[in-house]
Parts: C-alpha cells; sequence; structure tokens
C-alpha cells in the first residue's frame, strides 16, 4: 500500500484515480465545469461554443438586390435569407435597375448587359470629311453613338483632301475621278483633244504634231502621263484606234535615262514590250530613246509596230489617266 493505504495504480491523492478528471473539474476536449459537452454555435449573433468565433459555419449566403432587378450584385452572408434575395449574381450596377445580364445593350458609354463590353452592336460608323465636301473618307471610320465634329455617315469619297472631289460632281477633263465613279473624264466635255474612255481609263488622241517633251509636259499639264501601255489587250486596242490615222504617234517608252533600259514616263513597272518592229530598237545613229507606235503608210509590214525615234522628232501623240496613275 502507498501512503494513505490504497494500492499502487489506485486513486490519486484526494481519491481520484490517474487520467481521471483534471483539477477544478474539467475534462481534457472541451467539456464544462462538471463534465457537460460544450454547446454547438447557432446563427444568432452569440459565440455559442466559446471558440472565440462568433456565428461560424452556420450564417447562410445570398445576394444583395438594391436596384430590385432581380438580378444580384454584392454576395453577403446572414442568418436568414430574405425572400426577396436572387438566386442569381451577376449584376454589375446594383444601383440601376436597367442594367444586368439581360439588359438590351444602349448607346450610352456604359455596360447595359455586364458583359465587360461597352455599346458593343449599338454604335454607328461614322467617316471623316476633311474637305467638308458631305462625303467622308472610306478608310477613316470611327464608331459613336453621336457624330462626332468634321464626320458624316457616308464613307463615298474618292478624295478626301479635294471638295470638288466627291459623288455627283461635275466630271472635267483633268485626269480626275471627279465624281468618284471609278472612271476618269467620262462625259467630260471640256477636253483638249479627241477623249475616249475604256474600262477605267482615259485617253486623250492629241493630233498636234510636238517633240517629245513637249508631248510630255501637254500631257501632265492636262493631268495625264504620255501613253504606257501595260498588255497585249491595250496594244490591240490601240492599234484598232489608230488604224486609219495614217500617222506616227508618241508613247511614253523611253530610255534617256539609261540606253537600253527601257522604261514609261508614268513610273508604272514595264510589263509589257512585245510589240517592236523586227530590228528594232536600234538607236540608230546614238541618237533614238523615245518611242513611236507607227501608223504611217510608208512602211505596211510595220503598221503598228513600235520604233524608236529622235525624240527631237515632232509626232502626234496620246495621254492616259486612270484612278491609279500618279
Amino acid at each position: 500500500e502507498t501512503e494513505g493505504g490504497e494500492t499502487e495504480g489506485g486513486e490519486t491523492e484526494g481519491g481520484e484515480t490517474e487520467g481521471g478528471e483534471t483539477e477544478g473539474g474539467e475534462t481534457e476536449g472541451g467539456e464544462t465545469e462538471g463534465g457537460n459537452p460544450a454547446p454547438e454555435e447557432v446563427c444568432d449573433g452569440i459565440d455559442n461554443d466559446l471558440d472565440g468565433l462568433i456565428d461560424e459555419g452556420v450564417m447562410k449566403e445570398y445576394f444583395l438586390d438594391e436596384d430590385s432587378d432581380g438580378w444580384g450584385g454584392k454576395l453577403v452572408q446572414g442568418c436568414t435569407v430574405p425572400d426577396i434575395a436572387p438566386t442569381v449574381g451577376g449584376d454589375c450596377d446594383d444601383g440601376n435597375d436597367d442594367v444586368h445580364p439581360e439588359a438590351n445593350e444602349s448607346c450610352n458609354g456604359a455596360d447595359d448587359n455586364c458583359d465587360l463590353e461597352i455599346d458593343e452592336g449599338v454604335t454607328l460608323p461614322f467617316h471623316y470629311d476633311g474637305d467638308g465636301d458631305g462625303y467622308g473618307d472610306p478608310d477613316e471610320e470611327a464608331f459613336a453613338c453621336e457624330q462626332p465634329p468634321k464626320h458624316v455617315s457616308n464613307g463615298d469619297d474618292c478624295d478626301d483632301g479635294d471638295d470638288d472631289v466627291h459623288p455627283g460632281a461635275d466630271e472635267g477633263c483633268d485626269g480626275v475621278d471627279n465624281d468618284c465613279d471609278g472612271v476618269v473624264d467620262n462625259d467630260a466635255d471640256n477636253c483638249p483633244c479627241q477623249q475616249t474612255t475604256v474600262g477605267t481609263h482615259s485617253y486623250l488622241f492629241c493630233q498636234d504634231h510636238q517633240k517629245w517633251e513637249e508631248a510630255l509636259d501637254s500631257c501632265e499639264e492636262y493631268g495625264y502621263a504620255l501613253l504606257t501601255i501595260n498588255s497585249e489587250e491595250e496594244q490591240n486596242w490601240l492599234h484598232s484606234a489608230f488604224e486609219y490615222s495614217y500617222e506616227t504617234w508618241w508613247t511614253g517608252f523611253n530610255d534617256l535615262a539609261d540606253e537600253g533600259t527601257w522604261e514609261w514616263a508614268s513610273g508604272e513597272t514595264v510589263t509589257y514590250d512585245d510589240p517592236w518592229s523586227n530590228g528594232q530598237p536600234d538607236n540608230h545613229q546614238n541618237k533614238e530613246d523615245c518611242m513611236e507606235m507607227n501608223f504611217s503608210i510608208i512602211n505596211w509590214a510595220t503598221y503598228g509596230d513600235w520604233n524608236d525615234l529622235d525624240c527631237n522628232s515632232q509626232r502626234f501623240f496620246v495621254c492616259e489617266a486612270s484612278p491609279q496613275a500618279p
């Protein structure tokens, strides 16, 4: 026996066994005094289970709907869920009942349907009108709810730097598509030479004998370039146009800059150079640098072919203009 008359392993001093209650009467594990378990937490604003936290794990989540549009905004917690609380969120402006995920997008600078985009699908296109002629630049487009300054609703101007050029303008004989119909000088009535339109191109057949440089300057004065022939199709058409002229005509083909390197005075790339007469160009006497189309009756074998000639010779000439020409 130990002191006090108990056996080893028996009661400890005070009469309790090892492993029993701790001093003060509580057991390990959070029982209350007297051995009762701690109360469960309920949603009442009180720390029922004495763990230092209030209403933990028992509150319910729901959405606020401050604008009463049926869509929830802020997600909050509470002990009870209001009957009118929406079951879905997504309201990006809970102070405006016109804004929610099912709203129609309006042109107002706001995201009405909460899709993170503003005014999508409802703005209007406007075009910058730099020359103030009422027709806008098709390449200068802006979308807005209201018409911005110096903008118009159409983009039909083909030259927004010239207020005389726009749809409906009078067509002049100036190498310009004044009425923006895609054709140069069609219906013009003030041309200095006989004018013919083929496709989008305009040709002036000038029956005035001039040196090559003079012809070049005359064409530029008219807003044209000395003739460029880009294809066999164009060559054949010119052949038919000149057929009974019995004249020779200057074109823009020349090798003035570099002997043997022929180029068009218009600056266009050489894509066609087949119809030279046999043995031409020959740079006779080392002074033939400009090309003529030969429709004289002196030599029927070369009728309509190309021939190099002294640029100081005087010939009729052809000017050409197109919407794409520089």
